[in-house]
């Protein structure tokens, strides 16, 4: 059965690919900009977030600065666990580290692959140091 790789696995398009070809029974290795820090960051958070909801932010704030700011760092990525509750996912998909603006980061993804389908991104975010205030 031919295994291929779907890179950018939390996107809309990806997640669709992932589930169609895992049904069909191929191997799937999906890429991720960091798939080690975001199961981490989900197994960490999930029991605070009935505590997080209980109290107000700054409540937080003065008694747990730290908790504050995983919760934060945690707004920014995308969850990979909806990957992982796919059917066939425990027996044949493989999660990648790669990221489009670090050269050779697909390699290890791509390698002995049958086919590639790219869906993967670059956040790129603008910003611009002298921005200007108008009345």
């Amino acid at each position: 059965m031919p295994e291929y790789c779907v890179t950018g696995g939390t996107g809309l398009i990806a997640a669709y690919l992932v589930k169609s070809l895992l049904e069909k029974g191929h191997t799937v290795r999906t890429t991720v900009r960091d798939p080690g820090l975001l199961q981490l960051s989900i197994l960490f958070l999930l029991p605070m977030f009935s505590f997080f909801h209980r109290f107000h932010s700054q409540k937080i704030m003065k008694w747990r600065p730290s908790i504050v700011m995983v919760l934060a760092l945690r707004t920014g990525f995308r969850e990979v666990g909806f990957l992982w509750k796919m059917s066939g996912a425990k027996e044949r998909l493989k999660m990648m580290k790669a990221d489009l603006m670090v050269d050779g980061s697909f390699d290890e993804a791509v390698q002995g692959i049958d086919g590639v389908f790219h869906t993967a991104s670059p956040v790129l975010v603008p910003y611009d140091h002298n921005i200007q205030a108008s009345n």
